[in-house]
């Protein structure tokens, strides 16, 4: 997939750093300079002192007005910066404690005032950007964030000094603040005392999935090609799943007759789903009428070739890919009960038991949800999901609807100074007004994403401002959030043991990709790309880390965490992995996101590009740039649904069952989270 440049995410972290702890207090000394700006467009000023220590308070500065805009960064991902594109800079360094080094970040936060779509970049460099290293950058003219905030650790810099490069991408004449701070490193979401889950991992023959990049998962629970399920055989007990990505529909049944299962898998693909040159593909399966959904979409034209099949993939019916107005990028397709307390109440809707919402993003900021009442053939209007004096960027995940009918689209576009800069965009009246609220303790850009439990507790997984994997809950359908956990701590790994835990060498400290789902009331699993390397993950040049598919479940609302490698032996992918769309090299393989399902019978399903294809991968120095289609499923441990674990106990969701004739309409409480593969 091709995506406008300024729908791509860029995330760089800052470099991990290990102390010598000796007996006495180490203190690390960084010796904190004024500010030093470049010739051209120079208008910093410090406001405060000029040392960041254990009790120095924040440094302060300001900056501008700024009257010139410097867009230069869309070219490479790096601006250019000379007399006719203006940059700042600002250059520091401090003098910390051993044991502050080790609790605290060095947080760099740029604010200005939000005015219509004012930008600003930031660009930390451990050195002067003229030879120093970039180690961390948030990057406004992508994400839409404000403030611009990074986190590095609080220790020296290498090189003597940090700079910070400021670019006004575009300023509409604003003036910045500027503050850098000692903040408490977030804390690890503690484990839950039960056995971790395993998992299997499924890859493509050699002729299916080549080309995966960001791909979708969708599980038909009662498969309608009655074929396809022998429960004797345990073959498809829990439905029949579909990957979909590009314009490839490739059906996957498992036999768990053996163990580990087998996978078996079928190019089911719609002849009018077709590839744009910039296209998104979008995979979405009901799984309570059954209907899989396939989309791509006509990159710059606000809508998609889409299709739906009612024979698991045997035939396909073209559909209408949303409604008008609509985003040229970006879309996400997804469904659900509807809400029938919200008023006005839905409109009669025979023809399709569920809503069905086709949502995207505008390049220079904004976006729109439309709803069908059909199934998906035709769509209502498209409407503004976000506030414009709160959200004034377009970028968002995935919707996903609760079995009460909220509409949900997790973003990290409405910060805009609110607090916080993951969040949602929520409907309770089935699409036609949509309010957003942000988890205040959140940082960092990029898309989030979003699970419904059967009591409606959301969960949001992302990524934070330092790279690490977190996830926060709500009860209250998104107007407060609670219990954001770093789950960066997988279950093997004894981080309190080692002389620094918050940067012991098992800890996560690079992640991408965060996709959750949800099952009985107070069961979710969010899943993750994710690295013990940290420091600039998209550094092509230098980046050695390994990634791996981890899996987060919790079984009490989020109290507890419990994180396992799914594919460990067999990494996702060598070296770096580029967010940042057309300005990034071959290390863009795996595109922008991956998915998450579950079965009939609880098991957590993950769709992902395997960008390390086993055996080859073993290899130390191999740098492959595959994106093979695969899928990790959970082999053991207790599921989503409690009916089956291992010794099962009363699910509070009862299981849907098709009516005997008909339509295939299922009686019983929705599900936890019908729509897990909404991506």
């Amino acid at each position: 997939m091709s995506k406008a440049l300024r729908s791509a995410y860029d995330f760089s972290r800052a470099p991990r750093v290990r102390l010598a702890l000796p007996s006495l207090v180490l203190v690390v000394t960084i010796v904190l300079f004024c500010v030093i700006t470049l010739p051209v467009g120079a208008t910093i000023t410090p406001t405060s002192g000029s040392t960041l220590t254990d009790s120095s308070g924040p440094l302060t500065f300001t900056g501008g007005p700024y009257l010139v805009a410097n867009p230069s960064s869309q070219v490479d991902g790096n601006p250019i910066c000379d007399a006719a594109l203006p940059c700042d800079e600002y250059t520091f360094t401090a003098s910390v404690s051993s044991s502050t080094s080790q609790n605290k970040y060095i947080r760099v936060e740029i604010a200005w005032p939000v005015v219509g779509e004012a930008q600003f970049d930031l660009y930390v460099f451990d050195g002067t950007t003229a030879s120093g290293k970039l180690i961390a950058k948030s990057l406004g003219n992508q994400t839409y964030v404000m403030p611009d905030v990074a986190l590095i650790p609080a220790v020296a810099a290498s090189s003597g000094i940090y700079t910070l490069r400021i670019v006004p991408f575009l300023p509409f004449g604003q003036s910045i603040s500027g503050k850098i701070s000692l903040v408490d490193i977030p804390t690890a979401a503690p484990q839950d005392p039960g056995l971790p889950s395993s998992f299997s991992n499924h890859t493509s023959p050699a002729t299916l999935g080549n080309n995966a990049g960001e791909p979708s998962i969708g599980v038909d629970w009662f498969p309608r090609v009655p074929s396809l399920r022998n429960d004797a055989n345990k073959i498809n007990t829990g439905g029949v799943a579909f990957f979909q990505s590009g314009a490839n529909t490739l059906r996957v049944s498992f036999d768990d007759r053996t163990t580990p299962s087998t996978a078996s898998w079928e190019d089911k693909s719609a002849t009018t789903v077709q590839q744009f040159v910039l296209s998104d593909p979008i995979g979405f399966v009901d799984h309570q009428t059954g209907r899989v959904f396939s989309l791509d979409l006509i990159g710059g034209e606000g809508n998609s070739f889409a299709a739906y099949s009612d024979d698991d993939g045997n035939s396909w019916t073209p559909m209408q890919g949303g409604g008008s107005p609509a985003g040229p990028d970006h879309e996400t397709l997804g469904g659900g009960p509807y809400n029938y307390a919200a008023f006005p109440a839905p409109p009669p809707h025979p023809l399709y038991q569920n809503a069905v919402y086709y949502c995207s993003q505008n390049i220079v900021g904004g976006a729109e949800c439309s709803r069908s009442d059909d199934g998906g053939l035709t769509f209502g209007p498209g409407v503004d999901i976000f506030t414009p004096i709160q959200c004034y960027g377009g970028i968002h995940g995935h919707v996903k609807v609760g079995p009460d009918g909220t509409v949900y689209v997790p973003n990290s576009s409405c910060t805009s100074g609110t607090g916080g800069s993951q969040g949602v965009a929520v409907s309770r009246d089935n699409g036609i007004t949509w309010t957003d609220s942000t988890v205040p303790t959140s940082t960092g850009s990029g898309d989030p994403s979003i699970g419904v439990d059967a009591d409606n507790k959301v969960y949001i997984g992302y990524v934070n401002a330092d790279g690490r994997p977190h996830i926060a809950v709500s009860s209250d359908h998104g107007a407060s959030w609670t219990k954001d956990w770093d789950v960066g701590v997988p279950v093997d790994c004894n981080a309190a043991a080692d002389p620094n835990p918050a940067y012991a060498p098992c800890r996560i400290k690079s992640a991408v990709f965060p996709v959750v789902v949800a099952g009985d009331k107070d069961r979710a699993a969010f899943g993750f790309l994710g690295s013990a390397t940290g420091g600039n993950y998209q550094d092509e040049a230098t980046y050695q880390g390994i990634w791996y598919f981890y899996v987060s479940m919790t079984y009490d609302g989020g109290n507890t965490w419990t994180t396992v490698n799914a594919t460990p032996g067999d990494p996702v992918q060598k070296g770096s992995i580029c967010l940042g769309g057309l300005t990034c090299g071959d290390d863009r393989n795996l595109l922008d996101f991956n998915d998450i399902s579950i079965d009939r019978e609880g098991r957590v399903l993950a769709a992902y590009a395997d960008g390390c294809v086993a055996p080859i991968c073993t290899a130390p120095d191999y740098i492959g740039r595959d994106n093979k289609a695969a899928i990790v499923r959970q082999s053991g441990g207790r599921r989503m649904f409690a009916a089956y674990d291992s010794n099962p106990s009363p699910t509070p969701t009862p299981t849907p069952t098709p009516n005997s004739d008909g339509p295939q309409v299922f009686q019983g409480t929705y599900d936890p989270n019908p729509y897990p593969c909404a991506t």
